[in-house]
């Protein structure tokens, strides 16, 4: 892979792209660096993790891990002025790469993949606690849009994540550590640009695009999004609903396209996977107020 076509595309395609990348090459560190990430390092740092996490904590436990990882001290916390500050040095970093733009480019990647590991741990914390971001570019757009997160210094000595020290000395629970994962780090990070971006998803809309797809019970939802079935209620929570709301709201959608068809009721109840008529009629009118029959004749 060449230093001319080893950041092409657009970020958020890259992202999307990383988990076969790291796959195809066995690499976590996708070949930038001299030293492998064999696949599950990720997963192996987070999960030593303790249940209940500091982001302080989160950010040198992380810090600390991958520089056994990389074969050095690149990393580490400071405190400073009211904040907790994770910074990296990568002056003697072992790259595999050497062209200036695209060590720059790499490096301000890896900040957004730290930031987006810190969230993945600690939510909301690492979400609103960052105050400012440090990169050493001097000139020009950094590759990720930082300017619309936090404030953002050039021309730095190392790279930084700056968090409120306040914010960072709370306590948040640890995700479930099956979804302690690499593909976890990098869902976080596109969940982080899409909301820079205005584009942001909900959770909810993702699970009723997944069952949309012949996707029916939680456990094989939450086995299709690659989290546990607990994460994946607390996630709907978080958007103030539930697995059977999102549930219900798929039935209306489809009983509703069935009900401007001319097939019978009954039909369509079985359809639906409802025992009988009645079954079909209390549920629907449950969620809508009306009885399929009266939703028919009001929608003509």
């Amino acid at each position: 892979m060449s230093e001319t076509t080893i950041l092409r595309g657009d970020l958020l395609d890259r992202l999307r792209g990383q988990l076969d990348e790291a796959r195809e090459l066995r690499d976590e560190a996708r070949a930038f660096s001299k030293r492998q990430l064999l696949p599950g390092s990720t997963g192996l740092v987070l999960s030593q993790l303790p249940r209940e996490v500091t982001l302080a904590e989160a950010a040198a436990r992380v810090a600390d891990a991958y520089n056994l990882l990389h074969g050095g001290l690149f990393n580490r916390v400071v405190h400073r002025g009211g904040t907790v500050i994770l910074q990296t040095d990568d002056r003697t970093f072992p790259f595999s790469v050497t062209d200036e733009e695209t060590v720059f480019s790499v490096m301000e990647e890896t900040l957004l993949f730290t930031h987006g590991l810190l969230c993945l741990v600690t939510g909301r914390l690492a979400r609103d606690g960052l105050v400012g971001i440090q990169i050493r570019r001097k000139r020009g757009q950094p590759s990720v849009p930082f300017q619309r997160l936090t404030r953002v210094t050039q021309g730095g000595a190392v790279y930084a994540l700056r968090y409120d020290a306040a914010m960072a000395q709370e306590v948040a629970p640890r995700p479930a550590r099956e979804d302690l994962t690499f593909e976890a780090v990098i869902r976080s990070q596109i969940d982080i640009l899409r909301s820079i971006e205005g584009d942001a998803e909900q959770f909810s809309d993702i699970v009723m695009r997944t069952m949309r797809e012949g996707v029916v019970s939680q456990a094989e939802v939450a086995m299709a999004l690659d989290v546990s079935p607990a994460t994946l209620r607390r996630r709907l929570a978080e958007e103030g609903t539930s697995f059977r709301e999102v549930a219900a709201d798929l039935m209306i959608e489809r009983a509703d396209a069935l009900l401007a068809t001319s097939l019978p009721l009954a039909e369509i109840g079985e359809r639906l996977g409802f025992s009988d008529v009645r079954s079909f009629n209390r549920a629907y009118r449950a969620q809508t107020g009306v009885t399929p029959a009266a939703a028919r004749r009001l929608t003509g």
